[in-house]
């Protein structure tokens, strides 16, 4: 009965789709051969069907191309036997390097027949090797060009740096450490919630702050309430201020925080 509802599959994906059914399409169909063969004695299935077999078709095909894609594994043993492949690795032993499709050198001292040149490589493991060939003679892959990048020890020194990142680091070798450069000395500034209040300040840098707040989040002190009084050019243009008072010009009313209402004196 179970051959007979695969042959029933086989033969709805045959006839249905008229298309063939290759044997590696379909290596993981039991007894594929012999199916095969009694194609031809097989009778389109009901109309029931038709359903659940497009479905099953369709998770097969995924299947299949799943497991065609996926990477060989090769139970190789655990045995350091080293030999040198034709691609100039050094392979642990046969079994792995089979695995890997490579075959024997023909020279099996060529992998380790290597220049003297200086050209710098970190392998998988972390060290680095003078060159290419050097690596793949000790059986090691290549990580990247150059030095493997050397572990930095830093004292414990606490001369706190900040960094372009906006973190503050113990001191300039733990940023350096970090691969972070350093903004500016001291630690990094903390963000501040201040309020959406408008209190005008005027800080002792001369200039005005929205607040105390933001004075004091940009390190600031206070000097007085009130906005920084402004150098306001020597011109009479009297302009009248909503408080019904006469300003010389527009720049004294800004400066009393008075809005203008009309030119001229009040």
């Amino acid at each position: 009965m179970r051959d007979k509802h695969h042959m029933q599959v086989i033969a709805g994906y045959y006839y249905r789709n008229k298309e063939k059914l290759t044997k590696e399409k379909a290596k993981f169909i039991p007894n594929f051969p012999r199916i095969v063969e009694n194609l031809h004695r097989i009778r389109i299935i009901n109309k029931s069907q038709k359903m659940f077999i497009s479905i099953l078709l369709v998770s097969s095909s995924v299947l299949a191309a799943v497991l065609s894609e996926s990477p060989t594994i090769c139970p190789c043993p655990k045995i350091l036997n080293p030999v040198c492949g034709d691609d100039g690795f050094t392979y642990a032993n046969t079994c792995l390097m089979k695995c890997a499709g490579v075959q024997a050198a023909e020279d099996s001292d060529s992998c380790c027949k290597c220049k003297k040149n200086y050209n710098p490589v970190c392998g998988v493991d972390g060290k680095s090797y003078g060159n290419k060939c050097v690596a793949f003679c000790k059986g090691v892959r290549i990580s990247s060009k150059g030095e493997c990048p050397r572990p930095v020890v830093c004292t414990a020194d606490y001369t706190p740096v900040c960094g372009v990142d906006g973190v503050t680091y113990g001191n300039a070798c733990g940023a350096q450490a970090a691969n972070v450069e350093i903004a500016s000395e001291g630690e990094c500034p903390k963000p501040c919630a201040c309020p959406f209040i408008l209190k005008p300040v005027c800080g002792v840098d001369g200039k005005t702050y929205a607040n105390a707040c933001t004075a004091n989040c940009k390190g600031i002190e206070v000097a007085s309430e009130g906005g920084c009084p402004r150098a306001c050019p020597n011109l009479y243009a009297p302009v009248c201020g909503e408080d019904g008072n006469t300003y010389s010009n527009e720049c004294q009313a800004e400066v009393e925080n008075v809005a203008v209402v009309s030119k001229g004196p009040c």
